[in-house]
């Protein structure tokens, strides 16, 4: 079904019957993309008064019980309620409807070498997103469109959709990258990474922390504009949709927790 609406002052077209899921779905089994080496989320035949939730097993129905970690089993949307005493509902951050969006892809590059920064500080073999990556990519981006920002990295293997991030080597944002981010106005971060931060980082999470206004160490003393923010991690591009423009909705089950899973739906702009 094709659609054609108005952002600012640019008129887009795309067709609204057929997005890009960028969630990696979730089979509950070994075979989903984990962190930190957490249980794998599972399903299990829910039993109970001589009843058992599973047809196979003679029951009347199929009646299963989930148990999920979202901030490490497969695509997630999180708020800043996750680094914050006060517990701050995704539910009520994050607003439906369709947001102005861009595609781009980006190829991990040495940190140091770029002259950014982390906390602890860089070693020679830390690579990831940068500040001046990012800026190439969007500097010349109507405002609207970087309301969100979808970053696939480079190479896209398709590994990515099952990949166990147990060992602590994988690309992170620098704090350069996230300022730039703030200083372009985005609202939304998405990526395929694990997590915005290195996964070695002694609890810093400085990308967080940057992203959410929040000093280093601090739970407390963000900015009002920061509890709008929201980040998406463990998405997944297919290599069949090109960099560009388009709209987002991030579909998410209203759980009144910092996170929970996430289905983003891309449609990008044709022609």
């Amino acid at each position: 079904m094709m659609t054609t609406t108005s952002i600012g002052s640019k008129t887009i077209s795309l067709d609204a019957s057929a997005p890009v899921d960028l969630s990696i779905p979730m089979s509950f089994s070994d075979h989903d993309p984990n962190l930190y080496d957490v249980p794998a989320a599972s399903t299990e035949a829910f039993q109970g008064q001589g009843f058992i939730g599973d047809t196979r097993q003679g029951g009347t129905c199929n009646f299963d019980s989930l148990t999920i970690t979202p901030h490490c089993n497969g695509t997630h949307t999180e708020c800043i309620g996750h680094i914050t005493h006060q517990r701050v509902s995704l539910n009520r951050v994050l607003q439906p409807g369709l947001l102005p969006c861009i595609l781009i892809s980006i190829l991990p590059e040495s940190l140091k070498a770029a002259g950014e920064s982390s906390r602890p500080a860089l070693d020679a073999n830390h690579v990831g997103i940068t500040a001046r990556q990012l800026e190439t990519k969007l500097s010349g981006i109507r405002p609207a469109f970087r309301t969100a920002v979808i970053i696939r990295t480079l190479p896209n293997a398709l590994g990515k959709q099952t990949r166990q991030y147990a060992n602590k080597n994988w690309p992170f944002f620098s704090i350069e990258a996230i300022q730039l981010l703030l200083k372009l106005d985005v609202q939304h971060i998405l990526t395929d990474l694990p997590s915005l931060d290195r996964l070695d980082d002694d609890g810093e999470m400085a990308a967080h922390r940057t992203w959410w206004d929040l000093k280093p160490g601090a739970h407390s003393g963000q900015s009002d504009a920061a509890t709008k923010r929201t980040i998406t991690e463990m998405i997944f591009v297919p290599e069949t949709s090109p960099d560009g423009l388009g709209l987002l909705s991030i579909q998410t089950p209203a759980f009144e927790s910092d996170a929970a899973p996430s289905r983003p739906l891309f449609f990008p702009v044709i022609g």
